[in-house]
């Protein structure tokens, strides 16, 4: 009975061809387009459908679903492609050849805070410990994005933070890739809106940013010089060195201070050995 069961329920590749399908359709309804997006949202999570989902003709669909004029709609079509490049090189190269980065960083830019984090999950996803997308991502000037997030003071949390998790990445991409994407080295003024999230209240956005500046500061001469003579980091991290041991005294039992705390002196050891223009980088 059990094995009979298991025989008629629909497979995870059904119930996705079902849920293209009715995205294919032009005369689906609202509900049923929300509907079929939330469930290819909940199936592309394992990676064998996530790479099943391009063959079935899936992500062209999902990608259409970008410019579709429901707000609700976008967000879901963002998610589930986010979800299903996170970690996937072969999805990564799918959508590049799709030339999803542009719409994607259009949605960045939209003054519905959802569908911005969203699509910034996604973008992030899309490029992340991808060269070839990272390389697309900089040809758009996709580093004016992120410092105009940054500098956004009005923005969503969440949007600094995503920011700045993307802005670490491709400094560690920058350094594992050098001959590709040494061209494309931070300004001064990028540089300056990273820095200047170690001055935000919200703690999680602090540490975002000790781990984006750590993976800066080791990328190049250039940059390393930028932050500590330009962006004057060292007396930034010293600011903020002090509040977490005040911090830490009124709540010793903090885990997460402690290891803000310790992340601090380790961003703070990269500045003061005195490395000037001599940092044996590339």
């Amino acid at each position: 009975m059990e094995l009979m069961e298991s025989l008629r329920r629909p497979s995870d590749a059904d119930l996705m061809m079902i849920a293209i399908r009715d995205l294919k359709n032009a005369s689906c309804s609202f509900d049923d387009r929300q509907r079929a997006l939330k469930e290819l949202l909940e199936l592309v999570e394992p990676i064998y459908n996530s790479n099943d989902l391009h063959k079935l003709g899936g992500l062209v669909v999902v990608v259409r679903e970008l410019d579709r004029p429901e707000q609700e709609l976008r967000i879901l079509a963002a998610w589930v492609l986010g979800k299903a490049s996170q970690n996937n090189e072969l999805v990564q190269r799918q959508l590049l050849e799709l030339d999803v980065i542009p719409r994607l960083m259009e949605m960045v830019r939209s003054r519905s805070t959802e569908e911005a984090v969203k699509a910034l999950y996604a973008l992030s996803a899309v490029v992340r410990n991808h060269p070839m997308g990272q390389e697309r991502f900089y040809l758009l000037d996709g580093q004016s994005l992120l410092e105009d997030l940054m500098r956004d003071t009005g923005a969503d949390v969440r949007l600094h933070r995503k920011s700045l998790f993307l802005v670490a990445d491709l400094a560690e991409q920058q350094k594992e890739f050098f001959d590709v994407l040494s061209k494309y080295e931070p300004s001064k003024s990028y540089l300056m809106a990273v820095v200047s999230l170690l001055n935000t209240d919200d703690l999680d956005t602090q540490e975002k940013a000790l781990m984006a500046i750590h993976s800066l500061g080791v990328t190049t001469d250039t940059v390393y010089n930028l932050l500590k003579q330009e962006c004057d980091v060292q007396s930034v991290l010293l600011k903020l060195q002090l509040e977490l041991d005040t911090l830490w005294q009124s709540d010793s039992n903090n885990d997460f201070v402690r290891d803000l705390h310790l992340l601090c002196q380790k961003v703070r050891s990269i500045f003061s050995d005195g490395r000037d223009g001599n940092t044996s980088m590339q």
